[in-house]
């Protein structure tokens, strides 16, 4: 999608390379496949100069985290392949990927600062930054000059400006105010390009009015009204119609639910894999109808539903989501199904994959099958399907429990993760089990001796590791778990890192330490060449997390001078999550600046919508926490690969 969808990281290129095919398990990566004209740009693995004096338009992308990419080896990457093929994708980074926005918590640390009741569920809290260069967040006023600019860019003609407002728009827009916001994007759908079209559905939904509902039961029924409302008597897109399920799943109404029950009974015959994916994933965030989505969903389950085996691995985890909620008791019953399937070796591998994920947000301590299946699957062939079950482990244990046993039993866990560590499973388990072990400190009331304990273990394997990927793993740990004790060896380490690619984690890891000491070497870092578009990300991120809104001239400066979309996107990103209203006023004057190339405005667009984002955490974390980013459809590829 085009300047709207400036990858997050490694997702996009796992996205494009494993859109497995119905009917076998997942071969090599293939060849990108194409899912249409919104996502297409996706596929392109390089990163292209931004259109203008510079050269030709082209895709958004970065290389992820480890550095692989199509063409092999990019400077500094740890994780390319010698053969130059793209994939490892079984590496950490593609799960730290997926879940950071909820780890970090980061929006909510910094947007709720004056609150100590502030708590997001399974991740703890730690204190905010006060320092001197804390961030400024926006007022009312700001909001409103930033409403009143993205209200002018939807109307825009240019698909990269409009497409990017009205997904900005909708992420800045409380239903309170959606009465000023519902018009214009409505028009919106009529727009020549299909990206914009596509955009104003979701951002629909991302409002979360109810008023939206009838447009787009429409959209994804695909009625006469509905191919009215996209301007055409044609049929509606598959991309349409998808994210027209996700935006009735973003509303949460129960009255959505006959219109998804129904679009996934047309589709198991047609065969849609977009829009049963996210039908499915809808159907896990409808408040109040768990009666009649708990037995749909648990029959989906079977292979005789005829649904495309990537969608069908959308159904534990709209299950867990459904348990996750103030009614999960009747999901909660799908425990046994899920724990079956986990154990078996006749399961689909993306149905088994999916399903010990859910089993991580589903299940309790005192729960035996269910720890038992995923202490199997821990030591299984299929090595993704290991690390996954080892990060449920861990989702299991934070969350902790009541009582001695429940104490003992998080105990033996922690043991498990640790043997997990010291003896791991494929090249990159020893890096799943740090980051699990982390995880594990963060339950509401551990015992404080083994979180000492599991702190120092971590620093003493940091101390001790060589090879680049784990010792990003293991800063990052240190972050998540909190070690305080770690903050001036990182500090330290910081500069001296050889690897671009290894400094940007540590320094993600000192902004979750909120390491203020290290906000000056974080800014040095932030204008080194060698770091890359992806690594430049992180370092913003942490200057983020400890509150450093000095480092904003130098990203206002990168969006100006940036001449590919990764650059772009790095430095878009990063004005928005640092959040700070010093941004604002450069961000205005980029976004109506009619003699500049329409995907550059259109990024100022995207900033300004992160920088007045109305939710502690992004919209798309609904879609993205605990994903299955092995069994993807180009449509959940481009949903998170949306920031």
């Amino acid at each position: 999608m085009s300047a709207r969808a400036a990858p997050r990281g490694a997702l996009w290129l796992l996205g494009a390379a494993l859109l497995v095919p119905h009917g076998g398990n997942p071969p090599p990566p293939p060849p990108p496949v194409d899912p249409g004209p919104a996502a297409r740009r996706l596929h392109d693995l390089t990163s292209p100069p931004l259109p203008g004096p510079r050269g030709p338009g082209g895709a958004p992308s970065t290389p992820p985290p480890g550095g692989a990419s199509a063409g092999g080896a990019r400077g500094g990457g740890y994780g390319a392949r010698r053969n130059g093929e793209s994939g490892d994708f079984e590496r950490w980074e593609y799960w730290w990927d997926a879940n950071d926005d909820l780890l970090m918590a980061w929006r909510a640390e910094r947007r709720s600062a004056a609150r100590t009741d502030l708590a997001v569920p399974g991740f703890g809290r730690a204190a905010p930054s006060a320092g001197a260069a804390a961030t400024q967040p926006l007022d009312a006023a700001d909001r409103e000059r930033v409403r009143a600019a993205l209200l002018a860019a939807l109307a825009s003609d240019e698909a990269e400006i409009a497409d990017s407002a009205a997904l900005a728009l909708a992420r800045c827009t409380p239903v309170s105010d959606a009465g000023q916001v519902l018009g214009p994007l409505l028009a919106a759908l009529r727009h020549r390009a299909a990206s914009v079209r596509e955009a104003a559905t979701l951002g629909l939904g991302i409002v979360g009015h109810p008023g939206a509902l009838p447009v787009l039961q429409e959209l994804l029924g695909d009625t006469p009204r509905g191919r009215e409302r996209v301007g055409g008597s044609g049929p509606v897109t598959p991309f349409v119609r998808a994210f027209a399920a996700a935006a009735l799943g973003l509303i949460g109404d129960a009255a959505a639910f006959e219109s998804l029950a129904a679009a996934l009974q047309l589709e198991e015959g047609r065969g849609d894999r977009d829009v049963q994916a996210l039908a499915i994933r809808a159907l896990g965030l409808l408040d109040g109808a768990a009666e009649r989505s708990v037995p749909l969903l648990r029959r989906l389950l079977t292979e005789e539903s005829r649904l495309d085996r990537v969608a069908r691995a959308q159904v534990p985890l709209a299950l867990a989501q459904l348990a996750e909620g103030g009614t999960g008791a009747m999901a909660r019953g799908t425990l046994p199904a899920l724990v079956a399937l986990v154990a078996s070796d006749a399961t689909e591998l993306e149905l088994r994959r999916s399903s010990a994920i859910a089993l991580g947000r589903m299940a309790h301590l005192d729960e035996p099958e269910a720890l038992a299946a995923l202490r199997g699957a821990a030591t299984a062939r299929d090595a993704q399907l290991a690390h996954f079950a080892v990060m449920a482990l861990a989702a299991v244990a934070q969350r902790g429990g009541d009582g001695s046993a429940t104490t003992a039993l998080a105990g033996e866990l922690l043991d498990f993760l640790r043997a997990q560590r010291l003896t791991p499973r494929g090249a990159h388990g020893a890096s799943y089990a740090a980051l699990a072990q982390a995880l594990w400190t963060r339950q509401p009331a551990p015992s404080a001796e083994r979180v000492a304990e599991t702190r120092v273990q971590l620093l003493e394997a940091l101390r001790g590791e060589r090879q680049p990927s784990r010792v990003a793993a293991l800063a990052l740990a240190l972050g998540l778990a909190d070690a305080q004790a770690a903050r001036a060896e990182l500090v330290a380490r910081l500069p001296d890192e050889a690897n671009p690619v290894v400094q940007s984690y540590l320094a993600l890891a000192l902004g979750l330490l909120r390491a203020e000491e290290a906000g000056e070497p974080l800014r040095v870092l932030l204008r080194d060449p060698r770091l890359g578009a992806t690594g430049r990300l992180q370092v913003a991120r942490a200057l983020g997390l400890i509150g450093d809104r000095r480092a904003l001239p130098a990203l206002v400066a990168q969006l100006h001078a940036a001449e590919t979309y990764a650059e772009a996107g790095a430095a878009t990103q990063a004005l928005g999550l640092i959040g700070d209203r010093g941004a604002l006023d450069p961000l205005l004057e980029l976004a109506a600046d009619a003699t500049l190339p329409a995907a550059r405005r259109g990024f100022a667009v995207q900033a300004l919508g992160l920088l007045a984002e109305k939710s502690a955490l992004p919209w798309s974390t609904a879609f993205n926490q605990g994903c299955n980013y092995r069994a993807l459809t180009p449509a959940l590829v481009e949903l998170y690969d949306l920031f």
